[in-house]
């Protein structure tokens, strides 16, 4: 689990063909939306520009926020977009991979 959107997408930069699969929230708490620092639907975006630039698909991305708009998070690049329930978001990121394999 990574605290910072910045700090997960270094990882990703890292080794992108070994990602299948990212989980965010909008990551704007802790002042981090008073400071502009990189949110949730940021990092979406930062990921599908470094898969793209790299030639690879794209890791599958998940937004899963009470405060999240499904439809900011779908033009980010949310393959799957969950309001709150956790459970949910890790059932449907468990089916989707499954088929892609």
């Amino acid at each position: 689990a990574f605290q910072e959107p910045e700090a997960l997408l270094q990882q990703y930069l890292r080794k992108p063909q070994e990602v299948l699969c990212i989980m965010t929230s909008m990551m704007q708490g802790n002042g981090r939306k008073e400071r502009n620092a990189m949110n949730g639907y940021d990092l979406l975006e930062a990921m599908q520009r470094a898969a793209a630039a790299r030639r690879l698909p794209p890791p599958l991305r998940v937004m899963i926020s009470c405060t999240a708009e499904e439809v900011a998070a779908r033009h980010a690049g949310a393959d799957i977009v969950v309001l709150g329930n956790r459970i949910k978001a890790q059932n449907l990121v468990v089916t989707k991979l499954r088929k892609s394999m």
